[in-house]
């Protein structure tokens, strides 16, 4: 219940997609510039290994989940002043 809500306010959150395409078309150039592609390999491989594959898949979904609120928890516990700004940021 709690990463849908996540979800749900997090689609809430300002769209900024020109400054991420902007980013990722630098990233994609770079790579292709020094002839690199690790995510195509990685996820080519990745794809033959059901098992992994899902065990990989669940630990990315639940580790953004729990370092996202738990970065969070640490900053209103230790640093409030941190945590406001953080808050008005999002």
């Amino acid at each position: 219940m709690a990463l849908y809500l996540y979800d749900v306010v997090n689609n809430f959150a300002p769209i900024r997609q020109r400054l991420a395409m902007h980013n990722a078309t630098g990233l994609v150039a770079l790579e292709h510039s020094l002839h690199l592609d690790p995510e195509h390999a990685i996820n080519a491989w990745l794809a033959g290994q059901a098992l992994l594959g899902s065990i990989a898949s669940y630990y990315y979904f639940f580790a953004h989940g729990v370092i996202t609120f738990g970065v969070l928890a640490l900053l209103w516990w230790k640093r409030p002043a941190l945590y406001r700004r953080s808050a008005r940021c999002s």
